[in-house]
């Protein structure tokens, strides 16, 4: 079991007897969630720069001409 997980056990139903096991695992998920958007960021990031330069590189062919 990791730092983020927490397990809490609640009391029997009654008929078994058995107590169940409930798993919170939101940190986990949250810095899942905080990588997707971070390597989304980063890709568009790339994708908007190479477009800038390639209107510039065709601004400066332009511009030569």
């Amino acid at each position: 079991m990791t730092d983020h997980d927490e397990v809490e056990y609640l009391g029997d139903d009654g008929d078994d007897g058995d107590t169940h096991r409930v798993e919170i695992v939101l940190p986990r998920a949250r810095s899942i969630v905080w990588l997707g958007i971070k390597v989304y960021l980063m890709v568009v990031g790339v994708l908007l720069g190479g477009m800038a330069v390639a209107l510039m590189a065709v601004a400066l062919i332009a511009a030569t001409r």
